[in-house]
C-alpha cells in the first residue's frame, strides 16, 4: 500500500515538473522567436531581390509564426484540461475570420502549385472566440498543405442551415481510414498509414477549441476529395442560449 502511494506521489510530481518545464520552455522561446519574425518582416519590407529569394524569406517567417502558434496551442491544451481557459466569443462575419488565413496559406501553397479554393456563405455571422477558431483552422489547413501532393487542391466551403454554420476543409491528399477518423483527434495519437501521421497535440487542440465554442469537428470524404475536415459551429443566438454566461462578454464585430 505504501509503495503504491509513493508511486502515485512520484507520478504527480513528475506531471507537475513536466507542466512547469513546458511553461518555462515556451516562455523562454517566445522572445527570440519574436525577434526572428520581426527581423524577417524588416528584411522583406525593403527586399528587391529575386522572387524565389523573397518566397524563401517569407516561408521562413511563416515557419516562425507557426512555431509561435504551436507553443500557444501547447499551453492552451493544458488550460483546457485544467478548466482554466476562458472562451471569449465575439460576433463577426465568417469571411473576416477565414479570408486572412486563406490568403497566407495561398502564398505558401503556391510554391508547390497547390490551389486553395473558397466557396459558400462567407457573409454568415457567428459568435466565437476568434483566436481559438483561427488557430484551429490554421492547424487543419497547415496539415492539408503538408499532405496534399504537388499540383493538388484544397477546397474551403461554407454552408449554413437551421442547425448552424458548417465549414468544410477538403484536400486531395491520401485518405484517412474510417476506423481512424475519430482517433486522430485524441491526445498524442499517431496515424502512420497512407503517408499520414498526426504527431502531438495539433488536432487534439482543434477538437478542444471547437467544442469549447459549442461546435463539432469530424472527418469524412467526398466524391471529389479523399479527406474533408468538417467543422459545425452554432448560430450566434443558439450559442448564446446554450452558454448564457458567454453572451455577456460577446463583443460586436
Amino acid at each position: 500500500m505504501q509503495a503504491s502511494e509513493t508511486k502515485n506521489e512520484t507520478l504527480i510530481e513528475l506531471a507537475l515538473f513536466k507542466d512547469e518545464a513546458t511553461e518555462m520552455l515556451v516562455h523562454d522561446l517566445k522572445n527570440p522567436l519574436a525577434v526572428i519574425i520581426s527581423n524577417y518582416e524588416y528584411i522583406l519590407e525593403g527586399f528587391d531581390g529575386p522572387s524565389d529569394c523573397r518566397d524563401a524569406l517569407r516561408d521562413s517567417q511563416n515557419a516562425g509564426l507557426r512555431m509561435v502558434r504551436l507553443m500557444a496551442n501547447l499551453l492552451d491544451v493544458k488550460r483546457f484540461e485544467s478548466g482554466a481557459l476562458k472562451v471569449r466569443p465575439r460576433t463577426m462575419l465568417l469571411g473576416d475570420l477565414l479570408q486572412p488565413i486563406i490568403h497566407q496559406r495561398r502564398i505558401i501553397a503556391r510554391a508547390r502549385a497547390v490551389t486553395i479554393e473558397l466557396t459558400g456563405a462567407f457573409s454568415a455571422s457567428l459568435s466565437v472566440d476568434d483566436d481559438l477558431i483561427t488557430r484551429a483552422v490554421e492547424n487543419i489547413l497547415d496539415n492539408a498543405i503538408r499532405y496534399t501532393p504537388d499540383g493538388g487542391r484544397i477546397e474551403v466551403d461554407v454552408t449554413q442551415d437551421d442547425l448552424g454554420i458548417e465549414v468544410r476543409l477538403g484536400n486531395s491528399g491520401p485518405p484517412i481510414p474510417e476506423d481512424m477518423r475519430e482517433a486522430i483527434f485524441e491526445k498524442n495519437r499517431q496515424l502512420g498509414e497512407n503517408g499520414r501521421m498526426n504527431l502531438g497535440l495539433g488536432l487534439y487542440f482543434c477538437r478542444l477549441a471547437i467544442e469549447a465554442n459549442g461546435g463539432l469537428i469530424w472527418v469524412e470524404e467526398s466524391e471529389m476529395l479523399p479527406v474533408v475536415f468538417a467543422i459545425r459551429l452554432p448560430h450566434p443566438a443558439a450559442h448564446a442560449a446554450r452558454n448564457p454566461s458567454l453572451a455577456a462578454v460577446a463583443l460586436p464585430a
